[in-house]
């Protein structure tokens, strides 16, 4: 089984079958069974390719019929299998030829050729945001976030399914020669290095792609700095949906690995503050992800994983690794024979094939050949006609007592041919098949899962194999991704002890510059008058800040009551910037700064309850509007009584007023007349905050 598969690496169907046609006349019995075996196994394995080919189905009815001419008597196991063969092709051939089949290969086919318009970057970024409106979302649980949830799920299932979708086409499309003939490129100029084999561009293109995402994703993560943890959270869950574990759902392993790669990078794995802060369920992922991908162990969770579900997509990296270990298994005899010095004859001959064992004991000597495998005899005693003379060449060339030696061909024959007339077998056909076995057993699944997926679509619902995978490979500058990296966690321990800033700005410039931070995640510890202010003391240090920002402004407000308008607007404007950089700090401290749940809970009850903040702040405001409304009255009512004094007499009637308006008091008329609260007035002495775009104060009035 593995030896026939190994073959087909090596040499093409047709090659196999015509050299079985050329040799049948040499088989004994037991060979040609065998060769019955090889052709029974050649159909079964790579069914697709064997009966779409006329000419090749038509060579194996010859060879299957071979022996059974006229007048010839064949054993009933001869019969069996005959008849079982031809059964074989003849529900094969018809069903692989049957136009429906054809229709939807050529169907597939075209499918995954067309390009979607929907974009699969995009998909990415809605993922991200998705994710990262959940992570920030209250602690209520209403029917909103449970579609939030829906949202994510069906947006993270649909990248892992774009991903899977282009690796099912590799499988689907790759030959075991194209697998077998590549060579991973070595550390040399690109001009010295060899041209690919035709048969493995394929398998080139894809470990390109490979590079491709795992790029890719290290850009779009670090595009959006703020949203990193969203952006672990999404590519965790990706890695989830990517490998379905229970069930036979084609769990890819390469593309895991692509995740895996991403985040063992050096300019992510270093953000430990970040991974420390992932949810329960992204620690468990992470945790899972890190067992099935761990390395140190020779990959024994894939391989686990592989020999449990047969639709295994593999890691391409480990199979390319596997065959090249697997192709240092000559396919030759080498040149020469190993000698081996012993006291006795060894009981077990597996490992001195094709050797010869030289034992001397108590005056006693004597030289064994043993075979190649599969020879009815393992061994023979081997003649010398001078034993001294031999002991003298090998002493010759033999240094400090060795116990094994290699000869070589020439060697060989100097001192054992020439001294007895033995000559070792040259057994390359043998050599060839355990090459073709040890490169079998490599590929073997690879044949399994080409008939599995055989009718799996290949239909993308994105863009990712036309404007991601199948565009060359741009290098994207590590050193930029670390830059970013650093800003997010300039220290490698992820404390954030030795961030500060001073209050040595306005407030409203403060504010941007905390911002700036609060972007990357950090809440930097303030240095205000020589007093450090700690990470918990955050948002009261700020809102004490803006109380005396409001005195300071109501002090400035009793000398300049002619910018009474600007004023408003500058306390607004100062008003909804704070109220931003606290929902960030609140955000911030919740998803970073935390050390258990129960403390996170305390913490953020005593030092960033939203609620209590924001009425603190709103009260500040109220207050401050309700004292520029007061100076304004005063101002109004001045100017009222001013601009009668001096029209007393002469335009005494012309300017008396209705009986409308002389009703009220004389505070409610000055009201009426001032030009600063033409606005609308519902309730007098609260004011309602105002949106973040909004213009213009809304005054209730009773």
């Amino acid at each position: 089984m593995f030896r026939v598969t190994g073959l087909q690496a090596l040499y093409s169907q047709r090659e196999i079958l015509a050299a079985l046609n050329s040799l049948y006349s040499k088989f004994d019995n037991r060979q040609i069974l065998a060769a019955n075996l090889i052709l029974f196994q050649l159909m079964i394995y790579n069914p697709s390719d064997f009966f779409k080919q006329e000419q090749l189905v038509k060579e194996a009815k010859i060879f299957i019929n071979r022996g059974f001419e006229k007048g010839v008597k064949q054993s009933f196991e001869r019969k069996r299998i005959r008849s079982i063969l031809n059964s074989l092709i003849v529900a094969n051939h018809k069903f692989y030829i049957d136009p429906l089949i054809e229709h939807f290969d050529s169907l597939n086919q075209w499918a995954s050729q067309q390009e979607s318009d929907n974009s699969f970057e995009q998909l990415v970024s809605d993922g991200i945001q998705q994710k990262d409106h959940l992570l920030r979302k209250s602690k209520v649980y209403s029917t909103t976030e449970r579609d939030s949830e829906s949202k994510l799920e069906e947006t993270t299932r649909l990248i892992a399914q774009e991903m899977r979708v282009s690796m099912v086409s590799f499988y689907r499309q790759v030959s075991l020669e194209g697998l077998y003939n590549y060579e991973p490129p070595k550390e040399e100029s690109f001009k010295k290095a060899k041209p690919l084999h035709p048969d493995s561009i394929n398998v080139s293109r894809t470990i390109n792609q490979f590079n491709i995402l795992n790029q890719f994703f290290l850009k779009k993560i670090f595009d959006n700095p703020e949203k990193m943890l969203s952006s672990l959270e999404l590519l965790l869950s990706i890695g989830q949906h990517l490998c379905p574990l229970g069930d036979e759902r084609y769990p890819d392993l390469n593309h895991l690995m692509v995740i895996r790669g991403v985040l063992s990078s050096l300019p992510v794995s270093r953000l430990t503050r970040h991974f420390q802060a992932l949810s329960a369920t992204g620690v468990n992922l992470m945790k899972e992800m890190n067992n099935i991908t761990d390395s140190a162990k020779g990959f024994a969770k894939m391989t686990s994983i592989a020999n449990e579900y047969k639709t295994t997509l593999f890691f391409l990296g480990r199979i390319t690794s596997q065959i090249t270990f697997a192709k240092e298994v000559p396919r030759e005899s080498s040149k020469g024979c190993d000698l081996y010095f012993m006291s006795e004859f060894p009981k077990s001959l597996a490992q001195y094939r094709n050797s010869y064992i030289f034992v001397k004991e108590k005056g006693i000597q004597e030289l064994y050949y043993v075979k190649p495998d599969e020879y009815e005899s393992e061994y023979e005693t081997t003649k010398i006609d001078d034993f001294n003379l031999f002991e003298e060449n090998i002493n010759a060339i033999r240094n400090n007592k060795e116990v094994k030696i290699h000869l070589s061909e020439e060697q060989v024959k100097t001192i054992i041919t020439l001294n007895g007339g033995h000559t070792p077998i040259k057994d390359n056909a043998y050599k060839l098949l355990e090459h073709c076995e040890a490169n079998g057993k490599v590929l073997l699944p690879i044949l399994k899962l080409k008939a599995l997926i055989r009718f799996y679509s290949q239909m993308s619902s994105t863009d990712l194999r036309q404007a991601i995978l199948e565009k060359p490979l741009v290098v994207v500058d590590d050193d930029e991704f670390y830059a970013l990296s650093k800003k997010l966690q300039p220290g490698s321990s992820g404390t954030e002890s030795d961030i500060t800033i001073e209050t040595s700005v306005e407030l409203s410039a403060f504010l941007d510059r905390l911002d700036e931070y609060l972007k990357l995640s950090h809440i930097p510890v303030i240095q205000s008058s020589g007093k450090r202010i700690d990470v918990s003391e955050t948002s009261n240090f700020l809102i004490n800040w803006f109380q005396e920002k409001i005195r300071s402004m109501e002090k400035e407000l009793a000398q300049k009551q002619d910018n009474i308008t600007n004023f408003v607007e500058d306390s607004k404007a100062l008003y909804s910037h704070l109220a931003r950089t606290l929902e960030k700090l609140r955000q911030v401290s919740r998803l970073y700064y935390r050390t258990s749940p129960v403390a996170t809970l305390n913490f953020l009850d005593k030092r960033y309850n939203p609620i209590e903040q924001n009425n603190k702040v709103k009260k500040l405001l109220n207050g401050f509007i309700t004292k520029t409304r007061n100076y304004s009255e005063a101002s109004s009512t001045t100017s009222t009584v001013s601009s009668a004094m001096n029209s007393v007499g002469t335009e005494a009637s012309s300017n008396t007023d209705s009986s409308r308006e002389n009703s009220g008091s004389e505070t409610q008329r000055s009201r009426r007349s001032s030009g600063f609260f033409r606005m609308r007035l519902k309730k007098e002495g609260f004011v309602l905050p105002p949106a973040e775009e909004s213009d213009t104060f809304v005054f209730e009035q009773s």
